[in-house]
């Protein structure tokens, strides 16, 4: 129901929640001279230190989505620089570099000084952090390739890390994330074959050493200091495949050893009692889960520089059948928070159900071409809604819906493994979803209406006169799913105490977890969306124009050089006349009929949701969800954008241009601008493959094949 005036209950509303004061916002002009000030403050107090150690401290706050006054706690932060860094990137945030070693703690003091930064002697090892921090003390706990350093000083003890990941959780308040930054073990008891060119060493000394002869020398002294003559692992020179190529086969660990370290000869002996793997990536999040944790988000990842610079043209990884195996990740991200006992921690599909899915499959028929498209009808109309304010220093603030159920992430793989290996806890941050029908004339309430409809369905006071805007419709899957979403935002006061969710809709409603309605800031989200962490393109470009809406620059961390070749361009897109001109067209070539295509397939299924019991797992919640597959459709599709440069230097890029049905059925028109979509086929497992297939996909396109 559309809020409305009218009735007693609501006759003295505005007069009851109305703030005594209205807050004064900052126009566009000062809150981008704010902006300015602050950018200049940031760039003169990190101008002397590397760029890779500024770029490392904000992928590490990309993850935690902290409110202001949160403080963090940098575990084994060494000589404080990217603890420093850190807290230069968040003024509002307090951080605590913790290190075991004095030396090193007195020397960043000496060194790096914040008013939000400070350092403490103490050892992750030891309960409290050997007093460095009391329980519950912390609202995040970072650690940032520091466990495997645990491992390797306590004599490659797994039960050292155990204990030091135990004791970091007492530190943590409830609520509180863990972010895990380091090594994984990968295929454990495996062995492998790495191929290296035929280069002679032009020297006895380790720098000198070709990388073949490096191995040689690894697989003989790897452990040495620890204990002396008991160090080294298996490593075996097989004939080479190849001519001019050498050939081993060794334990893939250690294969991963070498590969990680093989460049760094200046440490190379320092470095050498140090091992980077220990858990698997399973381990670590059995590890997490074991303090009854919620795994909100984990995933290998890929250092492309690494990979170009020190990975492509100096070795091949095989499988122990000589399959190419592409590079390994180069390390390995999880964050986790710390939940109390029978909450819920992860959602995911257990099993198929007996009963038959009640969604609605249509088939449309393309009377211009006679393609045949089966589209599927969802239950509910949605609108989404991003309160926001700017706050006193200009920032731009938005309430987000952090915890939503949408265990529909863990389903079962049905068509293709995931390649980049992202899991989630099915717990996610959205927009808030709301009813269409109550935002039904949204543009033309009055304040009234306004504040009835963000009290019923927000928990959030709108700002004096302020309303719902309207802002993009999107269409989440504009070939197979006949939903549009519409985005409202509304200019809110900043409430007393956390509000809760008004209504959670649907089959959401039948989860425990329920999630909370937050405050977050608006470029935290975005580089969140942009790290991976939040895997929600839609709200990436909600905040992007809630951000042009307002006038405020959005910064981007993820800008990258690209060499295009220059080309000439026969066929150029006018846009108003050629694009928009459409757009305004009728165009109804799309009609319904009756069966299916056999295009989609939908599911019913159940899915569970567990929490923490004592030192197990309890099932809190069961319950049935709806959802389609696509039957001719793989789990990975890439999307990918062509640009070229003509030769004025001007950069143009390629879009396809397609009639689809389902915005036909919303707007009469069903022409749609899209990147190229490339299906990946199944048989696809591992990055380099997917690059290749990628390639040879391409090649066709220019060839015309």
């Amino acid at each position: 129901m559309k809020a409305q005036a009218g009735n007693d209950t609501d006759v003295n509303i505005l007069a009851d929640l109305a703030p005594v004061e209205a807050a004064e916002v900052p126009d566009s002009a000062t809150i981008n001279a704010n902006l300015e000030e602050y950018f200049e403050w940031r760039r003169e107090t990190l101008k002397d230190i590397p760029y890779k150690t500024v770029r490392k401290a904000w992928f590490t706050l990309s993850h935690l989505l902290l409110p202001e006054g949160a403080y963090i706690a940098d575990i084994g932060c060494d000589d404080g620089m990217l603890t420093f860094c850190m807290a230069a990137l968040a003024p509002k945030l307090r951080f605590i570099g913790i290190d075991k070693s004095k030396r090193a703690i007195n020397k960043a003091r000496q060194t790096y000084e914040l008013h939000n930064l400070e350092f403490r002697h103490g050892d992750a090892a030891l309960p409290g952090m050997g007093g460095a921090l009391e329980d519950g003390s912390v609202d995040a706990v970072v650690n940032a390739f520091v466990l495997h350093e645990v491992f390797s000083d306590s004599r490659y003890s797994e039960q050292i890390v155990s204990d030091s990941i135990k004791n970091q959780f007492r530190a943590l308040k409830t609520g509180g994330l863990m972010l895990i930054h380091d090594y994984a073990r990968i295929m454990p008891e495996e062995f492998a074959l790495l191929e290296f060119p035929d280069k002679p060493s032009t020297g006895e000394d380790l720098a000198q050493l070709s990388e073949a002869d490096l191995l040689v020398w690894y697989s003989e002294q790897a452990r040495s200091k620890q204990d002396p003559g008991c160090g080294g692992f298996f490593l075996e020179e097989l004939p080479p495949r190849r001519p001019r190529t050498r050939l081993f086969r060794l334990p893939f660990k250690w294969a991963y050893e070498f590969i990680m370290r093989k460049d760094d000869r200046k440490s190379w002996e320092s470095a050498l009692p140090t091992e980077f793997t220990y858990f698997t990536m399973r381990e670590f999040r059995q590890e997490l889960r074991n303090r009854g944790a919620r795994v909100q988000y984990s995933a290998p990842l890929w250092d492309e520089e690494m990979i170009e610079e020190k990975f492509e043209g100096s070795f091949r990884l095989l499988s122990d059948d000589g399959k190419s195996m592409g590079p390994p990740p180069t390390s390995f991200i999880a964050l986790a928070t710390k939940l109390p006992e029978r909450r819920s921690l992860l959602i995911e599909e257990r099993r198929p159900s007996a009963q038959i899915s009640d969604l609605k499959i249509s088939l449309m028929r393309n009377e211009q071409t006679g393609a045949l498209t089966d589209v599927v009808v969802p239950k509910e109309d949605i609108a989404e809604m991003l309160p926001y304010r700017i706050s006193d220093e200009g920032r731009l603030k938005i309430y987000l819906h952090d915890g939503v159920a949408r265990g529909i992430v863990n389903t079962v793989p049905r068509t293709g493994l995931n390649i980049d290996g992202k899991r989630w806890s099915g717990h996610m941050v959205e927009a808030i979803s709301v009813d269409e029908n109550a935002l039904s004339g949204g543009e033309a309430f009055d304040f009234k209406q306004s504040v009835l409809f963000a009290r019923d369905y927000l928990g959030l006071m709108p700002r004096t006169h302020a309303v719902p805007i309207h802002g993009p419709d999107y269409y989440p899957a504009p070939d197979f799913i006949d939903e549009r979403i519409a985005t409202w935002y509304l200019d809110v006061e900043k409430p007393s105490s956390a509000p809760q969710p008004r209504k959670v809709l649907g089959s959401l409603a039948q989860f425990q977890s329920k999630g909370e309605i937050r405050e977050f800031d608006a470029q935290q989200i975005l580089n969140a969306i942009s790290v991976g962490m939040i895997p929600n393109a839609r709200l990436e470009l909600q905040v992007l124009s809630l951000f042009n809406h307002l006038q405020i620059p959005p910064e981007n961390w993820i800008a990258k050089d690209i060499a295009f070749e220059v080309s000439e361009i026969t066929s150029n897109l006018d846009v108003r006349r050629d694009l928009l001109s459409r757009f305004a067209e009728t165009d109804n070539r799309f009609k319904e009929i009756k069966g299916t295509a056999g295009q989609l397939r939908a599911i019913h299924s159940n899915f569970v949701e567990e929490g923490q019991a004592g030192s197990g797992r309890a099932g809190l919640h069961a319950g049935d969800l709806d959802f389609v597959i696509p039957e001719e459709k793989t789990v990975n599709i890439a999307l990918v954008v062509p640009f070229s440069a003509d030769i004025k230097k001007d950069v143009h890029a390629g879009f396809l241009l397609d009639h689809l049905p389902v915005p036909q059925r919303h707007e009469g028109n069903g022409l749609t601008a899209s990147v190229p979509a490339i299906e990946l086929p199944p048989e696809i497992r591992e990055i380099k493959q997917m690059k290749n297939s990628l390639q040879k996909n391409l090649a066709c396109c220019r060839h015309g094949l």
